[in-house]
C-alpha cells in the first residue's frame, strides 16, 4: 500500500530531480518512482507535467525571495556590501554544489523558455521579482550616494542579474566559480562611487 503524501512533499522531491536531471531529462514515471506515488494521485495534485514543473517553480521561487529580501535588507551593512554578500553568498552555494546544478530557475529558462509560453511568462514574472528587491537596495544605495546613479535603479538591477546569470551558466560549462568571481568583483568596482 502505497503511503500519503501532501503536495509539498511532491513539490520538495520536484525541486530535487529537475535541479539535477532537468525537465526534459525527468519524466512523469521517475517523479512517481521517487515519491512511491500513484499516477492517478499525481493527477489529482496537478494538471500536467508541465502545471508541476510550474508549481515547483513557484515555490522554489518563493523560498529564493525570502532569502534575496532578507539579504538585501540587512541593515548591518551598506547596500553595496549588500549587494556584493547576496551573490558572494550564490558564488558559495555553486562551489559547495561543484558549479553542477545551478540555479532551477535560471535551468528551467534556458531549458524551456523558448518551447512553454506559461513556463516563459512564469519564469519572466519570478525574474522580475527578484530584480525588484536589487533595485531598491541599487536605489537605496544612489541615494547614500554609494552607488552610481549613471543609470536608472531598476535597468542596473536587470544589468547586473543578467549578467551573472550569464556568468552562472559559464561556470555550469567549466565546472568552476570563476566566472561569477570575476563578473561580480567587476560589477561592484563599476557601480561603486569613490569618494
Amino acid at each position: 500500500m502505497r503511503k500519503k503524501h501532501d503536495k509539498s512533499e511532491i513539490i520538495k522531491l520536484g525541486k530535487a530531480l529537475f535541479r539535477e536531471h532537468g525537465y526534459t531529462n525527468t519524466g512523469v514515471g521517475q517523479i512517481l518512482e521517487e515519491a512511491d506515488l500513484s499516477k492517478g494521485s499525481f493527477y489529482n495534485f496537478f494538471e500536467s507535467k508541465e502545471d508541476y514543473a510550474r508549481q515547483v517553480l513557484d515555490s522554489y521561487v518563493s523560498d529564493q525571495y525570502a532569502y534575496v529580501s532578507n539579504m538585501l535588507q540587512a541593515q548591518d551593512k551598506s547596500p553595496l556590501e549588500r549587494i556584493d554578500s547576496f551573490y558572494q553568498s550564490m558564488i558559495e552555494f555553486n562551489r559547495e554544489e561543484q558549479c553542477e546544478k545551478g540555479c532551477l530557475l535560471a535551468n528551467m529558462t534556458n531549458e524551456m523558455g523558448g518551447l512553454s509560453e506559461k513556463i516563459s511568462a512564469d519564469s519572466d514574472r519570478h525574474f522580475k521579482s527578484i530584480t525588484g528587491l536589487l533595485a531598491k537596495c541599487i536605489n537605496e544605495g544612489q541615494v547614500k550616494n554609494e552607488i552610481t546613479g549613471r543609470f536608472e535603479a531598476h535597468a542596473l538591477a536587470d544589468f547586473i542579474h543578467n549578467g551573472f546569470n550569464g556568468a552562472l551558466l559559464r561556470a555550469k560549462a567549466g565546472r568552476s566559480t570563476e566566472p561569477m568571481e570575476q563578473f561580480i568583483t567587476m560589477v561592484i568596482q563599476m557601480i561603486k562611487i569613490r569618494h
